[in-house]
């Protein structure tokens, strides 16, 4: 299994700054991470994913993070949202946002900032309105205002969402203007992991092993090899996405970088739900990400 260098990109459909909303020039479109990612890693629902028939400029980009032992201040979510040209192909999203499982990489943390080859800049982040709201059954549960950064509208939370995991029934709600609006779209949390192997503050070594209660949902594993850095934050230096079935073996690489490492290393297990759907001709991706 290669294990590629590379500084890991959190990459949504962000553009360059613009006054005009009109339609983005043809060549502005995602670039697909993998030439055939495992789509076991998504759910797809709404249309064919391996088909080229399906097209929308709609989409939405809903993430979702906790920490389950800090639930209270390690809320974050943000909803991007976008206008790509009439015949976008929705199954450019899913290539893109599709993960190839049981992959590991290697994060350098003093390598320069890489930047991501297209065709063109993906369109800028647009208007749904003064803000969007996730709701439960019995009314709104959050809402993200809208607020611009770096010139880009957004509905973002660092740290706030409520202390607790979605509630049962969750849905988003888009009011609308120039991104179409969006009734009651479905929204759920992956159970939260739970850890077997190693215990909770062992040291990373090349003899650990990794396993964990395996998941029943439509989910995969990360597992993160984490250090803290000088002002006490987690650093990701290793990150692998596994199938969620309970156990899993650390390529040649990693073992090699592990071994090779002058600081105190520790993982971290995280459970990532992420899909795609196409609804009322509006692609709608969430990933929500759940760690222990």
């Amino acid at each position: 299994m290669a294990v590629v260098l590379l500084i890991l990109l959190n990459v949504a459909a962000c553009g360059s700054q613009s006054e005009s909303v009109s339609e983005p020039e043809q060549n502005n479109e995602l670039t697909p991470v993998e030439e055939n990612p495992d789509l076991d890693s998504m759910v797809v629902s709404g249309f064919d994913s391996t088909s080229q028939d399906a097209t929308s400029p709609w989409f939405a980009s809903v993430s979702l993070y906790r920490l389950n032992s800090e639930l209270g201040t390690t809320g974050d979510a943000t909803v991007n949202l976008v206008r790509y040209r009439d015949d976008f192909p929705v199954s450019n999203h899913v290539e893109y946002f599709g993960k190839v499982l049981d992959d590991c990489r290697v994060t350098d943390p003093d390598a320069s900032p890489v930047t991501l080859d297209t065709d063109g800049s993906p369109p800028e982040f647009i208007s749904g309105g003064v803000s969007v709201v996730i709701n439960s059954p019995s009314g709104p549960w959050f809402t993200l205002n809208s607020n611009t950064v770096d010139g880009k509208v957004a509905y973002s939370i660092d740290n706030g969402l409520p202390g607790e995991l979605l509630p049962d029934g969750a849905t988003l709600s888009i009011p609308g203007d120039i991104f179409p609006s969006v009734a009651a779209h479905p929204l759920s949390d992956p159970a939260v992991p739970v850890r077997l192997l190693p215990e909770a503050g062992a040291p990373v070594t090349t003899d650990t092993m990794y396993s964990w209660v395996p998941g029943t949902g439509n989910s995969y594993m990360r597992i993160s090899i984490v250090t803290d850095d000088a002002v006490s934050e987690f650093v990701d230096i290793v990150g692998c996405d596994v199938i969620d079935d309970g156990s899993f073996m650390m390529p040649p690489a990693v073992l090699e970088f592990v071994a090779s490492s002058s600081v105190q290393l520790r993982v971290r297990y995280s459970r990532v739900h992420n899909r795609i759907d196409l609804v009322n001709n509006i692609a709608i991706r969430q990933q929500s990400i759940v760690a222990e």
